[in-house]
């Protein structure tokens, strides 16, 4: 169980890929040159850094366990719960857990995940307002709002995942599956779009 959902929680890794293909309209011209550029940008930098973290992992011994028991001893693992890898690496790497590179890390991996979940708010509206113009969504959600952006799709987006963590308790562990689901069908649909026209 807990291997299948670390294998999942590794395959978001690309979900800014998902982002470009449903972001094409925002592009300037030539659209599906520029998009192609930037998704080919991303690959190889989701390469270098995939390889990079793998090869520090290795180097500095990271470790990931099911219980996390098995690392902390058993007196201390009701209190300290397990890091994740960037955590772990960055106190191998930087100098410990209490270093100025270790918090720096920190920092910087809360801003890229606050920044990943403003993809969605970017992406969903725009892709929906797209829709709704073929009459596929409904039409309220091609007009834009005051401040220029399709607020409907952000309201209704907004709306949509609200419900979710109310449904599943807000646990990680079971949304992420429909993250993966809704990344990739995004993902799939998108570029066989791109491929086609």
């Amino acid at each position: 169980m807990h291997g299948q959902t670390f294998r999942q929680a590794g395959c978001t890794a690309l979900t800014g890929v998902e982002a470009i293909s449903n972001g094409v309209p925002a592009f300037r011209p030539p659209k599906s040159r520029n998009a192609a550029t930037t998704l080919a940008l991303m690959g190889l930098c989701a390469i270098v850094m995939f390889a990079g973290i793998t090869a520090l992992a290795l180097i500095s011994d990271v470790h990931l366990a099911a219980d996390p028991c098995q690392f902390a001893g058993p007196e201390h693992c009701t209190t300290a719960p397990q890091r994740t890898v960037i955590a772990q690496l960055a106190a191998a790497v930087l100098g410990g857990s209490h270093s100025f590179g270790f918090y720096l890390t920190q920092a910087a991996t809360a801003l890229i995940l606050i920044l990943a979940v403003n993809t969605a708010f970017n992406g969903f509206p725009l892709l929906a307002s797209v829709l709704a113009r073929h009459h596929y969504l409904p039409r309220q959600l091609y007009t834009r709002g005051d401040r220029l952006v399709f607020s409907n799709g952000v309201i209704a987006l907004a709306a949509a995942a609200e419900l979710l963590l109310w449904a599943f308790r807000a646990s990680v562990t079971h949304l992420i599956h429909l993250y993966i689901l809704g990344v990739f069908t995004s993902f799939t649909f998108s570029q066989i779009g791109m491929v086609r026209h």
